[in-house]
């Protein structure tokens, strides 16, 4: 299981704009030598505030412990994490972060990789990219955008790619004829053996979903930006925290996570959409109605353990290691 990723002090050495609506952050550690190296499709946690956390998408090198880079694009309508970057985190700054957790693992041993992106979904997939420099197996990047003007880092990911035997195909939606992602063909032209890897908005995801259900589950990759789990379930039941023998009741329309806040218990969570694997907790008794985009369908059969900010309970009670 899953646990709260440990935290660094960090400070933010750099902020640039790197497309219209979007920009990159970069962080230093304060301590030299505390950032372990990151992974490709990780991300880490921006303790931004005592009330608000948010998690982004490492878009850097992989490997690299000298500096974390996230790509965030500006959410008028959002819960105020991207508002809160784009007004207040200015360069000098300190800044508490977690280490790197990683629920999209790329496969870099795969004999051919296809990437789909849309828009801010670019982030961890150009992670990956970076990481094939030196391999000789080569990938794809399906890269869809509003605009040019809007699209980070593909002018990057299009001399990476001459340089290192990829290739993007990239479809922004102004350009005068623009062309459309066909998933059942993008499936359909990958090698045998090929692992896919999508990050973008629900529909795109959905799409993404259907075009490859045929496919062994261990070649496909999926990362949301989106939250999309509904919150609370819609019907009352009863959870039980096994470290201190309290029951409560979690009503209808209600998650796990606002009646464990409202009883004075403190737990980790971050995204509250069930996207990003902070608030999961271990499941000791009865049956979680499982709605996070994070576990597997084989951990979610398992039982093991919920996020308890989106899932309810199928059973009447749930026995929980809090």
């Amino acid at each position: 299981m899953r646990g709260p990723a440990p935290r660094i002090q960090a400070r933010v050495h750099h902020v640039a704009e790197i497309a219209k609506g979007i920009r990159s952050f970069e962080f230093r550690p304060v301590v030299p030598g505390a950032f372990p190296p990151s992974v490709a499709g990780a991300h880490i946690d921006l303790h931004l505030t005592p009330a608000l956390t948010r998690s982004y998408s490492l878009c850097g090198t992989p490997g690299d412990d000298q500096a974390y880079r996230v790509a965030v694009a500006l959410n008028p309508q959002g819960a105020g994490g991207s508002r809160h970057l784009f007004e207040a985190v200015a360069p000098g700054q300190l800044i508490e972060i977690s280490t790197p957790a990683n629920h999209f693992g790329f496969h870099h041993e795969a004999p051919f990789s296809v990437f789909v992106a849309g828009g801010i979904g670019i982030t961890p997939l150009w992670s990956m990219i970076q990481g094939l420099r030196g391999r000789s197996a080569p990938w794809v990047l399906h890269y869809a955008a509003r605009s040019r003007a809007q699209a980070a880092f593909h002018e990057e990911i299009e001399s990476f790619a001459r340089a290192h035997g990829g290739a993007m195909v990239f479809c922004p939606s102004d350009d005068p004829a623009p062309q459309r992602l066909d998933f059942p063909r993008i499936v359909a032209q990958a090698p045998v053996g090929a692992h896919f890897y999508c990050c973008g908005p629900k529909r795109m995801i959905d799409a993404f979903v259907a075009a490859t259900a045929n496919l062994p589950p261990e070649q496909v990759h999926i990362e949301h930006f989106e939250g999309v789990a509904p919150t609370g379930g819609d019907k009352a039941f009863t959870i039980e925290l096994s470290r201190s023998g309290r029951c409560l009741t979690v009503p209808a329309g209600m998650s796990i996570l606002e009646v464990v806040e409202a009883a004075g218990i403190e737990v980790p969570f971050s995204c509250r959409e069930g996207i990003c694997g902070a608030c999961e907790v271990k499941v000791l008794g009865g049956a979680p109605d499982h709605q996070d985009l994070v576990l597997s369908p084989q951990e979610r059969a398992q039982n093991g353990s919920l996020m308890i900010c989106c899932s309810g309970s199928l059973s009447e009670r749930l026995v929980l290691d809090l």
